[in-house]
């Protein structure tokens, strides 16, 4: 129970925000066309990445190949990427990285960390798509939500410090309740050894006094018989006159 409270809280505590993608995109498997539109080869279709294209035309197609390994398409035909499937940016926001494209995408003040497919991200993120333990939602439309869940996964890391620190406390008190009944142990040995020896002295001592016993019976019946006979000779010594 102690270790599955530890697993949970340690789950919740190391929760990240990260950029995502909104909850009803469907993943599609886009082909770059250039610097500014994917190709779906399944429908035959062009998709605007919502960039326009300011600077070098081969680094910028450089970048959405690098940055758009995974790519996926919301209800509004929006581009999303990411590099391996787990953080990812709507297209457009590239422009606020990269001075290649200009794009109306817009970023907004926090006072949390994001991960994101370029890396952690403080102070401005990009507007858009996030997920925080299990939860999608939109900033800064939810910012709130958001400040919410990070002031939870700070109270829930001072949570796991404080059950982590009452764990070594526990193993701590075991460990000295076990030394102490090993004490217990050895000292009940130890009584039962003197308990022992006491029953052994005092088997000898009621067997010597036993013996001591029967000596002075017998001393007191010689000298009973030597009286006797002491008498028995002076009688016959009178007799003899």
């Amino acid at each position: 129970m102690k270790a599955l409270l530890l697993t949970i809280l340690a789950v919740y505590a190391l929760a990240q925000l990260v950029m995502y993608h909104p909850p009803y995109v469907r993943l599609a498997d886009l082909v770059l066309a250039n610097a500014t539109h994917f190709y779906d080869p399944s429908n035959q279709r062009y998709y605007w990445t919502g960039l326009t294209l300011v600077g070098d035309a081969g680094q910028a197609y450089y970048i959405l190949q690098t940055m758009c390994r995974y790519t996926a398409l919301d209800l509004n035909e929006t581009v999303y990427c990411s590099k391996d499937g787990k953080s990812w940016i709507e297209a457009r926001a590239l422009a606020l990285f990269y001075p290649l494209w200009r794009s109306d995408a817009k970023i907004f003040p926090a006072n949390f960390t994001a991960e994101t497919p370029l890396g952690p991200v403080s102070g401005a993120l990009p507007a858009g798509w996030y997920s925080y333990g299990g939860q999608v939602f939109r900033l800064p439309n939810q910012i709130d939500f958001a400040a919410q869940l990070v002031q939870l996964r700070e109270e829930l890391s001072k949570a796991s410090q404080a059950a982590e620190e009452l764990g070594k406390k526990y193993s701590a008190c075991v460990t000295k309740l076990n030394e102490t009944l090993k004490s217990y142990d050895a000292l009940n040995s130890e009584v039962a050894q003197l308990r022992a020896e006491l029953d052994a002295y005092a088997s000898a001592r009621s067997e010597a006094e036993s013996k001591a016993a029967l000596m002075q019976y017998i001393a007191m019946a010689l000298a009973a018989g030597l009286a006797a006979l002491v008498a028995y000779l002076i009688y016959l010594k009178r007799q003899s006159i």
